[in-house]
């Protein structure tokens, strides 16, 4: 028996943060990323608020910006930031966890030493300073749709790992082409509001990559087959808007890869979501856009109709 989507959200909400937990406490996981919290590894540390509260070391997380501190204060703090960074030599990770103003954003760009730049958001619409880091090696841009522009990235050959989020007005990854030497890239949209690119073409020669996540990203013309050549990937996450034909695709042309869409279904037992009619089974959703959830048993031949688009071709 089918569930509807209404119905099968609210269940889903229900779940997720038990699932959330469980995932926490196994350790590593295929989907986690260079900047994935590692608290025994004080990765961030804990953040500042004031240039006065560093007291050194390599990793800096500062939250400067969101305060209670009057409009003057609170320009003012931020000034004392964009004065104090450039003069760090010595921090090779930086994070910004509170919205991250345009000043603050190309004061770390002129940090010598820095090698990775997290920024939990932002009000940024340009990202020309960028190439001042010359040794940056990973950078996270959290949800910043002010910014219209990516090309300067096509210049940071250094970059290993990037991850880009919520650049709403960004429909084309052509600048990303020439970053032959990423290991793992994100670009993701914001969940429940459409992102479409135009195509994952640019994507093909990046065969370096062994994570990738296009998370709530659609694509016009519907394609995974820029993907099958990235023979390096081992993680794929994507949303479910692609064709069971893609995604069957995808999977015999990665086998090594893991990925939620990959196979025929996604078992849902572990966010505990069972049919409603045999109140046994627990629901399974179809890979491939529109297929929706079914149970197993109650919709058997709904099921075995999608296992045999998995199937290798006679």
């Amino acid at each position: 028996m089918s569930l509807s989507m209404d119905e099968f959200r609210k269940q889903l909400q229900e779940a997720v943060l038990a699932a959330q937990e469980q995932a926490r406490r196994a350790g590593p996981q295929p989907w986690h990323g260079f900047w994935h919290h590692r608290p025994d590894e004080n990765f961030p540390p804990r953040s500042v608020r004031r240039p006065e509260d560093y007291t050194g070391g390599e990793n800096l997380a500062i939250a400067c910006t969101q305060t209670e501190l009057p409009a003057k204060a609170q320009k003012a703090l931020v000034h004392s930031w964009c004065e104090f960074l450039p003069t760090l030599n010595g921090v090779r990770y930086l994070w910004f966890q509170s919205r991250t103003p345009q000043e603050l954003f190309d004061a770390a760009c002129h940090i010598p030493s820095l090698e990775g730049l997290y920024v939990k958001w932002s009000g940024i619409t340009s990202l020309t300073a960028l190439p001042a880091l010359g040794g940056l090696q990973a950078l996270h841009l959290g949800s910043s749709p002010g910014v219209t522009n990516i090309d300067v990235l096509g210049e940071m050959h250094s970059l290993r790992w990037l991850e880009l989020d919520n650049l709403k007005a960004i429909t084309d990854l052509s600048p990303l082409a020439s970053l032959t030497d990423l290991e793992g890239l994100g670009f993701s949209g914001a969940e429940g509001k459409r992102q479409t690119l135009a195509t994952l073409a640019p994507l093909a020669n990046l065969t370096r990559l062994r994570w990738l996540h296009l998370g709530a990203i659609h694509v016009a013309d519907g394609s995974l087959h820029p993907l099958g050549k990235l023979k390096a990937l081992r993680w794929i996450g994507l949303g479910n808007f692609f064709d069971v034909s893609e995604f069957a695709w995808l999977a015999a042309a990665l086998p090594e890869v893991t990925s939620d869409w990959t196979k025929p279904y996604l078992d849902l037992s572990h966010l505990g979501i069972r049919c409603k009619k045999c109140r046994t089974h627990a629901m399974v959703m179809l890979s491939g856009k529109g297929r929706g959830t079914i149970c197993p048993e109650c919709d058997s031949a709904k099921l075995q109709k999608q296992l045999a688009a998995f199937l290798p071709a006679p």
